[in-house]
């Protein structure tokens, strides 16, 4: 069995994990390595439990893979050579007939067992987020399905076959220009072309055994059980392989809406796994920078300069190395530069300091106008009041002379 993975400098202490537990259960299985980078780390040619690491542009069918990966961040051009990886180890690994592809992150649990018995059968396997859909219906899972796709490209198997290798091709077809994010095309990187790996290729099946590919996302429909020391069953079926996503942010978020007893297997799960992590060492590798994330001259990338290259100049055979041009070239009516932003944004602020000086006055005097005109209306108020009061007063003096019965007598005043 051949294991793939593609992976960053910065994640290959994870690529090393996940090849350590697969050989744990899997002893006689290869792991390559496709290291999206421009060179290897120093001192990591050899790594434990890997067997061989290959780097993107040795693997790439494309006519130039400098143009291939400039129009991805590290995040969908990684990905996008998933297909790439598969396929180098298909055409170079002539004896080995089981293919798997495992992203970096992945914890394996198990022996594939039930995996290679349906890949007699089937000859291209895929893995879904969910198995079921859950009831009653939740609008977040159709935001879900829409954004993600149906199928996780985490986990792929496939034996050596036509209908595989067909597949492998359609694959790499694809993500060469369309492995890009996009919520508005309706694109998760290359993980939206496996979704219809079922409709185009007969051979193709979605496993849906809960111990494949579990997830944080889908620890809702599969429970957790221990078995016995490292040994998890999720449903009553054995855990094979388990998706260690998110590690540090969305597992914990998805962990905690589980039962109680679900959290505790769950976290036990995860602290083992950043316990091996931190054993490997290589620290080195932490927080490493991709390699193709600036330009030669130091400069960043701006991503609109990525998918203008993708929109605009992918075919332009003038264009050799993207890398050695500047955003200014790609996105002309922005200027780029450190010290053109910074004259702009100073000048912008002052701009909006003086449009907001005589607004402030503006109202500074409406605020006194209106006070003043509410003091006088007060007094106004006030006033009349003090009037009526003297104007009653007058009349029940006058209505107390009229009916004193001394001045009926006397003529005078009483």
């Amino acid at each position: 069995m051949i294991i793939t993975t593609v992976s960053s400098a910065a994640y290959l202490k994870k690529a090393m994990l996940m090849a350590k537990s697969a050989k744990r259960h899997i002893p006689n299985c290869k792991v390559i390595v496709g290291l999206i980078e421009e060179s290897i780390p120093e001192g990591c040619a050899q790594l434990p439990y890997i067997d061989e690491i290959v780097l993107g542009k040795h693997i790439c069918p494309y006519p130039n893979f400098h143009k291939f990966i400039f129009q991805y961040n590290a995040w969908e051009g990684i990905n996008s050579c998933k297909a790439q990886l598969l396929k180098y180890a298909y055409q170079t690994h002539s004896y080995e007939n089981t293919f798997v592809h495992m992203d970096t992150d992945m914890y394996v649990f198990g022996n594939f067992d039930e995996l290679e018995e349906i890949l007699n059968q089937y000859k291209i396997v895929v893995t879904p987020h969910y198995s079921y859909s859950p009831e009653p219906f939740r609008p977040s899972e159709l935001k879900f399905y829409r954004y993600y796709g149906a199928i996780n490209g985490g986990f792929i198997a496939f034996r050596r076959d036509s209908a595989a290798e067909s597949f492998i091709d359609w694959w790499t077809r694809r993500v060469e220009n369309y492995g890009y994010l996009s919520d508005k095309d309706g694109l998760f990187s290359d993980q939206t072309w496996l979704q219809y790996a079922p409709v185009f290729f007969d051979q193709a099946l979605v496993l849906r055994h809960p111990g494949y590919n579990l997830a944080p996302w889908n620890l809702s429909e599969r429970k957790l059980s221990v078995l016995n020391y490292f040994q998890y069953l999720t449903n009553n079926l054995p855990v094979r392989a388990f998706h260690m996503s998110g590690i540090n942010s969305h597992f914990i978020d998805y962990v905690n809406q589980q039962p109680e007893e679900q959290q505790q297997i769950a976290n036990e799960i995860r602290n083992m796994y950043l316990y091996e992590l931190q054993s490997l060492g290589y620290s080195q590798l932490d927080g490493i920078e991709w390699s193709y994330e600036r330009y030669h001259d130091g400069s960043h990338i701006d991503y609109k300069a990525r998918a203008a290259l993708r929109e605009r100049y992918y075919h332009d055979q003038s264009i050799a190395d993207p890398f050695a041009l500047s955003n200014a070239f790609f996105i002309p009516e922005t200027d780029n530069t450190e010290a053109a932003a910074t004259v702009t944004k100073s000048r912008n602020q002052r701009i909006r300091r003086k449009k907001r000086r005589p607004v402030a006055k503006r109202l500074n005097k409406n605020t006194k106008k209106l006070r003043k005109s509410m003091a006088s209306r007060s007094l106004q108020r006030a006033g009349r009041k003090k009037a009526v009061s003297l104007e009653s007063r007058r009349t029940a003096r006058k209505r107390t002379r009229l009916k004193s019965p001394l001045r009926k007598r006397t003529g005078k005043k009483a």
